[in-house]
């Protein structure tokens, strides 16, 4: 069963927590299939990339669902 994700919040930043490193929602600009089943591809602001596969790609995707019910008024 796949852990809930764990957010820290910076000021107004997001992050997540992902078995191999720290990732800031807010430096995401799209977030793409990959070109096997379990893979997406992470684009960033900067034009770089990450790709994750398996845990992390899931972990990633529940906790970009996630963020649609956290309150961000505060």
């Amino acid at each position: 069963m796949i852990e809930t994700p764990i957010f820290i919040k910076v000021k107004s930043v997001y992050f997540v927590k992902l078995p191999t490193m720290w990732l800031n929602l807010a430096q995401i600009r799209q977030v793409k299939p990959g070109d096997i089943p379990g893979k997406i591809v992470v684009i960033y602001d900067t034009g770089e990339f990450d790709c994750l596969v398996g845990i992390e790609a899931q972990l990633l995707v529940d906790a970009l669902n996630e963020t649609n019910h956290i309150d961000k008024s505060a």
